[in-house]
Order: C-alpha cells, then sequence, then structure tokens
C-alpha cells in the first residue's frame, strides 16, 4: 500500500514546488505593477499639470483679449465723435486743433 501512495507523494511535491515558482513570479510581478504604476502616476500628474498651466495661460490670453478688444471699441466710438465735432467746427483753427487731438 505504501507503495502505491509514492506517485501521489511525488505528484504533490510537485504541485508545492509549482506552486512555490507561482507564489514568486506573482511577488516578482507585484513589485514591477508597483513600480510601473507609480513611474506612470508620476508622469500623469505632470502631464496634468502642465494641461492646467496650458488652460490658465490660455485663459489670461482671452482675457486680454477681451481687454483690447474693449479698449478698440471706446477708441472707435471717441474717434466717431471727434470727427462729428470737427463737422460742427466753423473756426480753422479749431479744426486744426482738433484734428491733432484725434492724431494723438
Amino acid at each position: 500500500m505504501k507503495r502505491e501512495l509514492i506517485p501521489y507523494f511525488l505528484e504533490i511535491q510537485d504541485l508545492q514546488l509549482k506552486n512555490k515558482e507561482l507564489e514568486r513570479n506573482l511577488k516578482n510581478l507585484q513589485v514591477e505593477y508597483e513600480s510601473f504604476r507609480s513611474e506612470n502616476l508620476g508622469i500623469v500628474q505632470k502631464k496634468e499639470e502642465e494641461l492646467k498651466n496650458i488652460t490658465d495661460s490660455l485663459k489670461k490670453l482671452k482675457d486680454q483679449q477681451k481687454e483690447k478688444e474693449d479698449q478698440i471699441i471706446l477708441l472707435k466710438e471717441k474717434l466717431n465723435n471727434e470727427e462729428k465735432r470737427i463737422l460742427v467746427l466753423k473756426n480753422p483753427k479749431e479744426v486744426i486743433h482738433v484734428e491733432k487731438e484725434i492724431e494723438s
């Protein structure tokens, strides 16, 4: 009866060896995974920060553009008012004076 059990014991021993090998492989993979995750998490965080900086810069540029457009509108209105004022003036000296104001 003991001889009949020997193949089973050998099979169990073989399975135990395979199990230990698989456990080592699993530990190695876990270490690799953690390393990979750490590296890529850093990269993702850097890219998110870059994206935020670009978004902030874009917002500032749009705000500056809006300010400049508003200034242009105000200057156009001022120019139109001055041109209307010139048309009303009769005295040539006043016209020259107003034209100089417009130029400045």
